[in-house]
Formats: structure tokens, C-alpha cells, sequence
């Protein structure tokens, strides 16, 4: 039959062929700004990776310098007293270094999780779903991890929609190209004008607040514009983000198996950068997911290879990083070794 010659399983459609052909063609669409700015501006700096090497390079910096302020600021963390090479230069102050290290502990056990208190927590959770975890109430979560949460989601979630436009349109082009009945429902929608409106005041007085922080200025400047013409389009409620991500995946099958039959006649597609941008997508949904669910999921069945890492985790990491700076000056610099430095220290100097 031509079905199964062209390899056909209707097991993989989403919706029948007569719905999927009825509707308009992707490119006859009318398309809002916010759309039309981001297949003709932007759409190339995502597929070549370089917004979410962007991204990731920004967060990283953007979370281990608030981090690090935070700690200064709120309980005089001296970070001057960390030799820059530590193992071959002892602290200025034994003092200061046992000091830093009990504040560090001090937020790490704040933040700590223990699989008893997770199964606890999710216990919990499935009698009281509003009920918060026990870790939201510390000083680090409210004025350190909650508002970071807020920052980088903000940015992840612009990113997020954005990529999904440009999956939905190149991929529902070659879907209508190569005549593939599988239907992707657009992922974005033009935001209510009410709602619209009261979302922008809420951006410009959150702007206002941020501003007064001259380490954030630069970065909110460089995302105010984008800011703007992103609140005119929402996630459609409707969307199922999984679903969605295997429905591109099935038509990038269907139009590979076509163009290996069709070896000579058409020109192969390099679907690299799609296939790409629909992980990178799925590495920052994955993201927000472990933020929310942080302290009430299951750590031990988190594979060790995974790479996803949440705000939480890396701020976290930060900590445990500085820890094990400080332990090694402990370990390493007792009062026998400090004396023996400044010994061949005094000596060297007179000779």
C-alpha cells in the first residue's frame, strides 16, 4: 500500500489528515510584532545556540555575585581574608576564616533538605497544597533565592516562548511543505488589553524598585525593550509543553524518513539547530520545574548524569564551593604550619 511504503503510522498523528490540511497555511498567517520581531530578528541567534550561551553565561555570573553580596551585606562575610592562592599563602586572620565558615553553614543548613523531610513535605503538600516548605521562611530564601528565582525566570521565560514560536512556525512550515499530518497548536497567544495593561504597570514599578540597585542596572536596560512587546503575548493555557515536544519530534522523524526515500529530488534539511533549541527549551523548563518543587521532591532518584541545575542548586553550589575553600585553609594552615611560613619567610628576607 503507498501508506506503508511511505512508512505511514497514523498511531504518530495528532489530529486526521482533513482537520490538519483545513486549517490556513503557517505562512499565510497574520503574525503580531511580537512575532514577527522574533522570526526576522531573532530567530538566528537562537539556532545558533548563541541566546542561550547568552542566557546561561548571564544567570551564572548574575546568581554567584548576588550570592556573594548577599553575604557581605547581611552578615559581613569577609571575603578578603581567602588568600587568591590559599594552598602556598596563609589567611591574614585564622579568626576570620572560622568566622566565614560558620555564616556559610549557617545558610547551607537553611537551606538543607533530607530525604525524611522531603517525604514529609510531599505528605504535606498532598493535604495542604498551599502549605509552603519550612525553607521558604528563612532570611536566605526571602531576601536572596526568591528574588533571584524571580529575576532569572523572568528571562527564561522569554526565552522559553520565543523559542517556542520559532519551533511552531519552521516546523509547521515543514509540516505543510512535506504534507505531514501532525498539528502543532500555536504555544502563544496576544495577551487580554487589561490584563496586558496591568501587567506593564507591574513591570514599570518593578523596574522602578530594581534601578535603585546600581549592580542590576545594566541587565535590566538591556531587557526593558524586550520587556514591552514580550507582555503582549502569553503561554496559551491550553499548551502541554511535553506534548508539544514530541509532536516536533514525530515531524522531524516524518520529514527525515521522507527525504531518505527522496534522496535525489529534495534537498536534505539540517534539523541540528531545531533539535537543539527544542533541548535547550526543555533544559530551562526543567529548571523552573526543580526550583518549584526543590525541597519537596526526591533527590536520590535524580540521575547523577543529569545537567540540569535549578536557581536554588546554584546558589547552593556557591555555598558548598566556599565552604570547601575555607575547610581546606583550616586543614591546611594549622598554627604548626603558619609558624613554619613565617619562619621561611623571615628567613629569606634577611638573606
Amino acid at each position: 500500500m503507498e501508506n506503508e511504503e511511505e512508512g505511514y503510522l497514523y498511531e504518530e498523528d495528532v489530529l486526521p489528515i482533513f482537520l490538519k490540511f483545513s486549517t490556513t497555511p503557517i505562512k499565510e498567517q497574520i503574525k503580531c510584532e511580537y512575532e514577527q520581531k522574533i522570526l526576522r530578528v531573532k530567530k538566528e541567534f537562537y539556532l545558533s545556540g548563541n541566546k542561550k550561551k547568552e542566557l546561561a553565561e548571564w544567570y551564572l555570573e548574575f546568581i554567584e555575585n548576588q550570592t556573594d553580596k548577599f553575604l557581605i551585606e547581611e552578615d559581613s562575610f569577609n571575603f578578603s581574608a581567602i588568600p587568591v592562592m590559599y594552598l602556598d599563602t596563609p589567611p591574614s586572620s585564622m579568626t576570620e576564616i572560622d568566622r566565614d565558615l560558620i555564616i556559610v553553614r549557617k545558610h547551607m543548613d537553611n537551606l538543607s533538605f533530607t530525604k525524611k523531610d522531603n517525604q514529609q513535605q510531599q505528605q504535606q503538600q498532598q493535604q495542604q497544597q498551599q502549605q509552603q516548605p519550612k525553607q521558604h521562611s528563612t532570611l536566605i530564601y526571602n531576601k536572596l533565592v526568591s528574588q533571584l528565582i524571580n529575576q532569572v525566570h523572568r528571562l527564561i521565560d522569554i526565552f522559553i516562548k520565543e523559542s517556542l514560536c520559532i519551533l511552531y512556525n519552521e516546523l509547521s512550515d515543514l509540516s505543510d511543505q512535506y504534507s505531514i499530518d501532525i498539528y502543532l497548536n500555536n504555544p502563544i497567544v496576544p495577551l487580554d488589553p487589561i490584563v496586558q495593561q496591568q501587567q506593564q504597570q507591574q513591570q514599570q514599578q518593578q523596574q522602578q524598585q530594581q534601578q535603585q540597585q546600581q549592580q542590576q542596572q545594566q541587565q535590566q536596560q538591556q531587557s526593558t525593550e524586550q520587556t514591552k512587546i514580550y507582555n503582549t503575548m502569553i503561554l496559551n493555557k491550553e499548551f502541554n509543553f511535553k506534548e508539544f515536544q514530541n509532536n516536533c519530534k514525530q515531524i522531524i522523524k516524518r520529514i527525515q524518513r521522507k527525504q531518505q526515500k527522496q534522496q535525489n529530488k529534495v534537498e536534505t534539511i539540517n534539523f541540528s539547530p531545531l533539535i537543539e533549541l527544542l533541548k535547550d527549551t526543555n533544559h530551562l523548563n526543567k529548571m523552573q520545574q526543580y526550583d518549584k518543587d526543590f525541597f519537596s521532591m526526591d533527590h536520590s532518584i535524580l540521575s547523577a548524569d543529569d545537567p540540569v541545575v535549578g536557581v536554588i542548586g546554584f546558589v547552593l553550589n556557591r555555598l558548598h564551593r566556599l565552604e570547601n575553600e575555607l575547610k581546606t585553609i583550616q586543614q591546611h594552615w594549622n598554627s604548626t604550619s603558619i609558624n613554619s611560613y613565617n619562619q621561611n619567610y623571615q628567613t629569606s628576607l634577611r638573606r
